[in-house]
């Protein structure tokens, strides 16, 4: 639990300083965390070290059985493109930008990592670049969030794709494929 402590901490030092500054309400704050739960070493995993747990000299592996109880309702856990294995919380704060009726909401259009950059750069009215320095740049993926922010309609128009260690999906909209990688 220290490390929501120290995230709550650090949080609200983050606000206290925009808000002197005068830059709270202008500011856009994206919070997301890690995806799901971390299932190693076997299904009871490993708890060992000369301290309690979650000091700095133990070793906390939570195992297949308490990662698959952590993600609940969702199923599997981190390395599967399930929803256990992959849904994160985004949390986006910023009063001018987002309409007042989206405040405080849950919104539950899906959406990925890679649609942060293409919100930024609407955001900023910035211009992504398709070269520099003579490399080539990949070109920019995702899809703007805006729409979602400014309480209109929001429909992806190519789908979400996703692979770990051979485990891979497709989503698009209420639809989703996975497909497991069984070789060891």
């Amino acid at each position: 639990m220290g490390y929501l402590d120290r995230m709550d901490v650090a949080v609200g030092t983050l606000i206290k300083g925009l808000k002197e500054r005068g830059q709270f309400e202008n500011t856009l704050i994206v919070f997301m965390s890690d995806n799901g739960a971390n299932p190693e070493q076997g299904p009871f995993g490993k708890y060992s070290g000369k301290e309690i747990s979650g000091t700095v000299d133990s070793k906390v592996y939570q195992g297949q059985s308490w990662a698959t109880y952590s993600n609940i309702p969702f199923r599997r856990y981190k390395h599967f493109t399930h929803e256990g294995g992959i849904s994160t919380p985004l949390i986006v704060h910023w009063p001018k930008g987002i309409s007042k009726f989206k405040n405080g909401q849950v919104i539950q259009n899906e959406s990925h990592i890679i649609d942060i950059m293409p919100t930024l750069v609407e955001i900023t009215n910035a211009t992504y670049p398709s070269e520099l320095n003579g490399h080539v740049i990949q070109p920019m993926e995702g899809e703007s969030l805006m729409p979602i922010f400014k309480s209109k309609s929001f429909r992806r128009t190519e789908p979400i794709y996703w692979e770990h260690e051979g485990n891979r999906a497709v989503r698009s909209g209420q639809w989703k494929i996975v497909s497991i990688n069984h070789k060891p």
